[in-house]
This record gives C-alpha cells, structure tokens and sequence, in this order.
C-alpha cells in the first residue's frame, strides 16, 4: 500500500462492528479491532470454521489488538449477517469475502487466519488475488482439499452415537476455553445454534464439490504464496473422539459395530491429521513455514488455546513491517 494512498475509514476507526452491503445483495457483519493502521502493514483477517461466525475469534482478537489490527465477520447466513442466494461453496464464500474486503475498503497485504473449513476458504481466497497480496496465513486446524476424501466422515455414525451428547462438556471445551463467560455464552446460544444447524447441512452438502474445486488449482504444485510463511496449527481432533466415544459407550450408545465404525475413523483421524496439517506448508517456498501441534484436545485451539495462534501471527506481522 503506496504511502500516498488515503487510508479508509474502516482502516483507520476504532473498535467497530457494523453490517456491510457487499455485491451479490446481502449484508455481512464486520468487526474490527487494533489500532489504525499504517501505511503498507498487513492486517489480519480471520475466516471461521464451517456454519460459524465472527464470534469464536473474540480471544485472539483481543490478544492482536495492541499491535496488529484485526477483522472477523459473519459469513453470509451465521450470525447478524443476512442469508445469502449463493450456492455455498467455498469458492462462493471467498467471493463473498473478498466483496466485503473490497466495499469496506479493506486493501492487502493480509494475514489469513483459517479455522477448520475455513482453510478452504482462505486458499479460494488466495486464488483471488495475487501472491504480493498476502504477508503470510496461518492455518488453526483447517481443512485442505484432501481431508475429507481421506478421512471418510461417518456422519450417520455421528448422528448415532453423539445426537443427546454435550460435545463441548465431554471434551473438556467449556473447562477449557479462554473466553469471557459472556463470549463463551454467545456462542452456544440456543439462536445461534439453530443458525448453524441450517447453514451447516448447505455447507456440508458442497464439501466435496468445493475440496475438488480447490484440488483441481493445483496450489500445493504452484506455491501461490512464493517467499510468504504459512504456519499450520494442529489441533487434537483425535483426543476429542476418544472422549466421546468413551462417553457413548459409558451410556450404552450405538451398537457394537457403530462403535467400531467410529473406532475406524478415529484411527485415520490420528494417522492423517499430521501430514494432512504439514501439506498446507507447500504453498509457500518460505523457510519460515512451520507446523505446531496443539496440546489441547479438541478442534478448537483459538479457544483453548489463543495465545499460541496469536504468536505466529504476530511473527509475520512483524517479519512484514
């Protein structure tokens, strides 16, 4: 960013979440937080998980704000934002993204910050612009265009043996979070969950289609981000399934052969989640590029564990101004 150009106001204000009309008719939700920003720094982005808002990045949020400026927002049909006519692939939703972006004035270089599906949409976001527009992205346990090809999801399974279950009790989340009781409350709020049921059956329909959209870009051949770090942060997705397999199984849940099935999946869950994590580092060509595992249970690590995801933004950050 030329140090000529005049700095916009979603740029410049401070602390805001207002709605945004972007292109295709509806209206996001955005938030920022940070102080204004410089002339040719990088601010951060965040991109939630599937059938998730802005919500979920409250804690990181408030650990970037003394340094970096940040925005998070609700994808289109989550949170205050309006529902969208698009067809919800991840390429869709990177579009959406990057209206937001372009009618709140929002200018690179960015650092992505990717949370489970959201991974997708941050690399259809890549493919967007070009590779100068991006100081680095970090990836919070996010899903690439191989992971449900080759973890093989028994949703029917799930639906079985986890329907009455407190996922976030069983796993140790509600203990483990770092949120503000009132943060926390707002995302597991009754309202907030009818939302996500409805948005995630759109999203989960397409998981495939838009895994074999991104596949077919080619991104882990072509290295789009060049000398830009990429940092991929695991989570503990398979410690989590264990506990609420043990769960079910103390309440007598499933049948003998659901368990096993699970049992299965949670097998390649453990054997995949690494190199699945590790392959994302081919984007770039950057000696900085790092895998992290997280030491939490869970798939959730900017709650459990935020100030982890903050440091390795704030290492690009600086490597950047």
């Amino acid at each position: 960013m030329d140090d000529t150009i005049e700095l916009s106001e979603w740029e410049t204000c401070g602390e805001r979440d207002a709605l945004v009309p972007i292109i295709s008719s509806c209206r996001l939700f955005l938030s920022v937080r940070g102080p204004p920003r410089k002339a040719n720094q990088p601010v951060v982005i965040c991109e939630s998980g599937s059938a998730s808002g802005g919500n979920g990045w409250f804690t990181l949020a408030r650990l970037l704000a003394p340094h970096v400026r940040v925005y998070y927002y609700d994808r289109a049909g989550t949170g205050s934002s309006d529902t969208s006519n698009m067809a919800r692939t991840a390429s869709n939703m990177a579009a959406e993204l990057a209206e937001l972006l372009s009618m709140a004035h929002i200018r690179p270089p960015y650092i992505t910050v990717a949370h489970s599906y959201g991974g997708l949409i941050t690399r259809e976001l890549l493919a967007r612009f070009s590779s100068d527009a991006f100081a680095g992205m970090v990836f919070v346990d996010a899903v690439q265009e191989k992971t449900f090809e080759t973890l093989q999801i028994p949703y029917g399974v799930f639906s079985i043996l986890f329907e009455n279950m407190d996922f976030f009790e069983v796993t140790g989340h509600n203990r483990d979070h770092r949120l503000t009781p009132e943060e926390y409350a707002s995302l597991m709020a009754p309202d907030e969950n009818a939302k996500a049921n409805k948005i995630a059956e759109k999203e989960q329909a397409l998981f495939t289609e838009s895994s074999e959209a991104l596949e077919e870009k080619r991104q882990f051949e072509t290295q789009p981000l060049g000398q830009r770090p990429v940092t991929a942060i695991a989570g503990n997705c398979a410690g989590a399934y264990c506990l609420m397999l043990k769960d079910a199984a103390a309440r007598d849940i499933g049948s003998p052969e659901e368990r096993a099935e699970f049992e299965a999946f949670v097998k390649r869950v453990k054997a995949s989640t690494e190199p699945l994590q590790r392959e994302q580092l081919r984007l770039s060509t950057s000696a900085s590029s790092r895998f992290i595992q997280g030491g939490r249970n869970g798939h959730y690590p900017q709650w459990t564990e935020p100030q982890l995801v903050a440091d390795e933004v704030l290492l690009m950050f600086g490597a950047a101004v």
